[in-house]
C-alpha cells in the first residue's frame, strides 16, 4: 500500500471517530478492532491508530468497518455516528 493511501485512510477514520465521538460524548474503547475486506489494500496494515486490523468477508460500501465487544453495549451510540459519517462523508481514494 503506498503511503499516501495509508494515509488517506488513516486520516478518514480518525475523523470518523471524532466525529463519532464528538456526536455521542463517549470513547470508543481501547478494544476496538477494525475489519476489512481481503480485497483491501487496508488489509496490508497491522493496524490504524493502535486499532488492530482483522480481515474478513464484509458486505458494506465502505472498505473497512469498526467493531468492539458485544459486552461494550454502550457503544452502539458510536456505532451509529460512525455509520452515519460514513454515508455523509466519502473517503477519496486518489
Amino acid at each position: 500500500m503506498n503511503i499516501a493511501l495509508q494515509n488517506n485512510y488513516a486520516e478518514y477514520i480518525v475523523k470518523g471517530i471524532r466525529y463519532s465521538e464528538q456526536s455521542t460524548g463517549l470513547k470508543f474503547p481501547d478494544n476496538t478492532i477494525i475489519i476489512t475486506s481481503p480485497l483491501s489494500t487496508l488489509s496490508e496494515l497491522d493496524s490504524i491508530l493502535g486499532y488492530p486490523i482483522y480481515v474478513s468477508e464484509i458486505e458494506t460500501s465502505a472498505d473497512f468497518h469498526i467493531s468492539f465487544p458485544s459486552k461494550e453495549v454502550f457503544c452502539l451510540q458510536l456505532l451509529k455516528a460512525f455509520n452515519d459519517y460514513l454515508n455523509l462523508y466519502i473517503m477519496e481514494k486518489d
